[in-house]
């Protein structure tokens, strides 16, 4: 029997991975994901029209192969959007897998994986109900890890330790708001508490509290190719000559589509330099608001309802009229508290992947950000060999350090397709 392909997740990233698995003349997959729809994930189950791509429609369809569904055109029949709803996104994605899987011999098993073990010929992976899979390979695209809790231990509904879950209901009467982070998901989590309750005020905290500039199209610096081959402190020399010159705008999008090519080029050592001393700016200038949602937060806080405060959350006590919030200098009673400081970078934290490295079928990538993985997506064992385990998606920044956007996502799915019929 012809073993089959299993894809764990089904979000945006499982998507892409059956699409080019189909398009490559793959035949047998099973998608494993919890969801009904598939294409989704985390990212485009937003409900809340306001809560928007931060990037225009045109550049979610950059590096798309020929036979690729478009966004754009699909967009265009529908509705008119500079920067769409997230949702839109997520329909087109469940519309264009839908469309491929017609006739195909496609499973889509509505749960969850709960263990992988090698077998002679392949993969055996039991899910949550009890259904073992066989495959040749697997394709692990499980989205962001857990976020690490504020407040573990505690269950309280003024305390949104994921902030997806954050609802219009939840905001309504709760007017003093402390969000746990100054990044995208913090402005997100704004934008509905605001709109859904006008008397909020907000404080965004975080170790170094910088909100998102807002995104705008500019013209890329057209040399920024003569970088790749440098060390992180040449480049930030030669970037600091370019600001002279070039607004920081057209100096970050021209850099964007190289840094694939950069980081993988670099040492161990120089990732590790570039990771202490310049991911925290790069990420900043790199992913930017959407005109909309930055013009809503620059309304609030010129209103005097939005302030931004430098330190962690370290401790919340919960009390009958508020919640003490401990920052590092100080401390703030709240209504409502909302973590948004984001994924854990803990593999630990995830079940699925601790059962794995206990295995010793993955293992952690040298600098702590996700799995550790070849070229073609591939992971390493614990012994250092390759195995039939493909990772995609966030899991692999420490191999590609770009790996969340859609553009980067096809690739890779690409790659890894080729690499299993290879």
């Amino acid at each position: 029997m012809k073993l089959r392909i299993v894809i764990i997740g089904g979000g945006a990233a499982g998507a892409w991975m059956l699409l080019r698995l189909l398009q490559q003349g793959h035949e047998g997959i099973d998608i494993v994901e919890p969801r009904a729809s598939l294409g989704r994930g985390l990212a485009y189950s937003a409900r809340f029209d306001k809560h928007l791509l931060n990037v225009t429609t045109p550049k979610m369809d950059t590096f798309a192969e020929a036979d690729d569904p478009l966004f754009e055109p699909w967009l265009a029949e529908r509705a008119e959007h500079d920067y769409a709803p997230r949702r839109l996104y997520g329909d087109f994605l469940t519309e264009a897998v839908s469309k491929a899987v017609a006739g195909k011999d496609v499973r889509h098993f509505q749960t969850m994986a709960s263990t992988i073990r090698s077998t002679d010929d392949g993969l055996a992976i039991t899910l949550t109900d009890g259904t073992t899979l066989t495959a040749s390979h697997a394709v692990l695209a499980l989205g962001n890890l857990p976020p690490k809790f504020l407040a573990a231990g505690i269950s309280d509904p003024r305390i949104v330790e994921h902030p997806w879950s954050l609802t219009p209901g939840i905001a309504q009467e709760r007017d003093r708001v402390v969000i746990a982070g100054t990044g995208l998901t913090a402005l997100d989590a704004v934008v509905l508490i605001a709109d859904a309750n006008p008397k909020a005020r907000f404080t965004l905290a975080a170790a170094h509290p910088l909100t998102p500039p807002c995104d705008r199209t500019v013209t890329p610096w057209a040399d920024a190719e003569h970088i790749i081959g440098h060390s992180p402190a040449a480049i930030w020399g030669m970037v600091k000559r370019e600001l002279r010159q070039h607004d920081w705008y057209e100096v970050v999008d021209g850099l964007r589509g190289h840094v694939e090519t950069i980081w993988t080029r670099w040492t161990h050592e120089q990732r590790r330099s570039f990771m202490r001393h310049g991911a925290r700016l790069w990420l900043h200038h790199r992913h930017r608001s959407p005109p909309p949602t930055w013009h809503r937060i620059e309304e609030l806080r010129t209103a005097g309802r939005l302030s931004l405060r430098a330190g962690r959350i370290h401790r919340l006590t919960p009390h009958t009229d508020r919640i003490d919030v401990d920052l590092t200098a100080g401390t703030l009673a709240a209504d409502l508290v909302v973590n948004t400081t984001g994924p854990s970078l803990s593999l630990r934290s995830h079940a699925l992947l601790s059962v794995l490295l206990d295995a010793g079928l993955v293992t952690e990538c040298p600098l702590g950000l996700g799995i550790a993985i070849d070229d073609d997506g591939r992971c390493r064992t614990r012994d250092g060999h390759p195995s039939r385990i493909f990772a995609l998606g966030t899991l692999t920044r420490g191999q590609f350090f770009e790996t969340v956007a859609v553009p980067h996502i096809r690739k890779h799915a690409g790659d890894i397709a080729t690499a299993i019929a290879g």
